[in-house]
C-alpha cells in the first residue's frame, strides 16, 4: 500500500506543482516497498553493520555527486532521480542491517520510515515507536499517526529539495557539497537502524497476555476460603 502524502501551501510554493506530485509519489513508494536482503544473520553483527554503512554512504555520495554535476535547468531534472536512488540505497542498508541482526521479519513500513528519516523529523518519527523497558517496543502506527508523520516529513524534505535546486546552479562546488551531505545522511540512517535492531531484544517485543484455557483454569490451585466466625452481639446492661 502506498501512503499518500501532502505538502502544505508554504512548501508547495518552493517547488513546481508537477514536481511536488512526483516527489510525494516517490516518497510513498520508498516507504512502502521494503527491499529484500540476501545477508545472513550473524551472532556478532557490529563489524558487518559498520561495513554496510560505509559502503552505502559511499554509494550515496557517488550517486549524488554524479547526478548533481549537470548545471541549471538540466540539473533540476536530476533532483528527483537522485533522491529516489539515494533513498533506495539507504532502504537497502536498513534491510541489510535488519537481516544481519536476524530481524528481517520485524522490518515494517513504520520501522523503515523511522530509520530513513528520524534525523530529518525526530519528533514526528518518534511517534511511530514506543520506548520502554530494556529496549525498543515497536507498535503498528495508526493510520492517522502515519499521515501526520508524513505531513511533517514532506515539509522538512521540501526545504532540503529547494536547497538542492539552488546548488544545481553552482554545479562543481554544489555537487561536492551535496555528495558530502549524502554520505553523512546515509551514515545517520545506518546509525539509527543499528540502534533499532541491536537494542531490540526478545524481551522488548510487545506481547499480548494470553487467557488460560478451560483445562488450564481447572488445573490451577484454588485459594481456600477462610472460615467466617460469627460473633454474637452483647446486650447492653444499661437501662434507658
Amino acid at each position: 500500500m502506498d501512503y499518500p502524502v501532502a505538502m502544505t501551501t508554504k512548501e508547495e510554493g518552493l517547488l513546481p506543482s508537477s514536481f511536488v506530485k512526483k516527489f510525494e509519489s516517490t516518497l510513498g513508494l520508498v516507504i512502502s516497498n521494503i527491499p529484500g536482503s540476501s545477508v545472513k544473520e550473524k551472532e556478532e553483527p557490529e563489524a558487518a553493520i559498520e561495513e554496510f554503512s560505509g559502503d552505502a554512504a559511499r554509494d550515496a555520495a557517488l550517486i549524488t555527486g554524479a547526478l548533481s554535476l549537470a548545471p541549471g535547468p538540466a540539473g533540476m531534472a536530476t533532483i528527483l532521480p537522485e533522491l529516489a536512488a539515494v533513498w533506495r540505497r539507504q532502504a537497502r542498508l536498513v534491510a541489510d542491517i535488519a537481516a544481519v541482526t536476524g530481524k528481517s521479519d520485524e522490518l515494517t513500513k513504520e520501522i523503515m520510515m523511522y530509520c530513513l528519516y528520524r534525523h530529518v523529523a525526530r519528533k514526528a518519527m518518534k511517534n511511530l515507536l514506543i520506548s520502554g523497558g530494556e529496549g525498543v517496543l515497536v507498535g503498528r502506527a495508526k493510520r492517522r499517526a502515519m499521515h501526520e508523520a508524513l505531513s511533517v516529513l514532506t515539509a522538512r524534505l521540501a526545504k532540503r529539495v529547494a536547497a538542492r535546486a539552488a546548488a544545481r546552479w553552482v554545479p562543481v562546488v554544489g555537487a561536492g557539497a551535496l555528495a558530502v551531505y549524502s554520505y553523512q545522511d546515509t551514515q545517520m540512517v545506518g546509525k539509527t537502524a543499528r540502534e533499532v535492531f541491536m537494542t531490540w531484544g526478545e524481551r522488548a517485543k510487545p506481547t499480548r497476555r494470553r487467557k488460560p484455557a478451560a483445562k488450564e483454569k481447572a488445573a490451577l490451585p484454588r485459594a481456600k476460603k477462610k472460615p467466617v466466625i460469627k460473633t454474637k452481639k452483647k446486650k447492653s446492661s444499661i437501662k434507658r
